[in-house]
C-alpha cells in the first residue's frame, strides 16, 4: 500500500472547522466512505503490517473476543473464556491476538479497562471505588495498582492533574 491512512487524510487535516467536521460525521455518506477507506487501508496492508484495534476487528478469530471484551469490560475474562467466544483454542487466540493487536488478550483487556477508568476519572463525578467496580476490578486498591503500573500515576493524582479546575499548585498537592 502506498502511504498510510494518515497520509491519505493529510491534505484535509486542519483545513475544516469543527462545525464542518461535526456535520460531516453526522451524514450516512461519510460513515460509508470512512468504512470503505478503512477497508482499503486494511486490505492494502501486507501480512503483519496492520496492527492494533482495527486489525483485530478485521481478524475473524480476534474480532469476537474483542467485541466481547468491549461489550463487557467488567467481566472476569480469562483467555479460555475468550477462546470459547472465538471458537478456537487458547493458544490459537493468544497467538492471533498478539499478531493482530500487538499484545496478548489479557494485556489488551487491562489497557482497555485503564482507558475506561481514565475517561471516568476525567469526568470527575464518580468515586475511585465505583469506577473500579465498573471497569472490572474487585477493589479500589486493585484498580489503583494497575492504573499506576500502566499510567505512572495513581487514579487520584491522575484525576487531580486532568481536572480543568486544578491549577499547577493544586495538581502538585500540599
Amino acid at each position: 500500500m502506498n502511504g498510510s491512512l494518515g497520509g491519505a487524510l493529510g491534505p484535509v487535516r486542519g483545513s475544516w472547522s469543527p462545525r464542518a467536521c461535526f456535520l460531516l460525521t453526522q451524514s450516512r455518506a461519510f460513515t460509508l466512505a470512512l468504512i470503505q477507506l478503512l477497508r482499503l487501508y486494511l486490505d492494502g496492508a501486507g501480512p503483519g503490517e496492520a496492527s492494533g484495534w482495527m486489525a483485530g476487528l478485521a481478524d475473524p478469530v480476534v474480532a469476537p473476543a474483542l467485541r466481547a471484551m468491549h461489550a463487557r469490560p467488567a467481566h472476569a475474562w480469562t483467555v479460555a473464556e475468550l477462546a470459547g467466544v472465538a471458537a478456537v483454542s487458547r493458544s490459537t487466540l493468544a497467538a492471533r491476538f498478539k499478531q493482530a493487536i500487538g499484545q496478548g488478550p489479557m494485556d489488551y483487556l487491562t489497557g482497555w479497562r485503564i482507558e475506561l477508568a481514565a475517561h471516568r476519572l476525567r469526568r470527575g463525578d464518580e468515586t475511585v471505588a465505583a469506577i473500579a467496580r465498573e471497569v472490572g476490578y474487585g477493589s479500589e486498591g486493585a484498580l489503583s495498582n494497575a492504573f499506576k503500573r500502566i499510567t505512572g500515576a495513581s487514579p487520584r493524582d491522575y484525576r487531580r492533574a486532568a481536572s480543568p479546575r486544578s491549577t499547577p499548585a493544586q495538581a502538585e498537592g500540599p
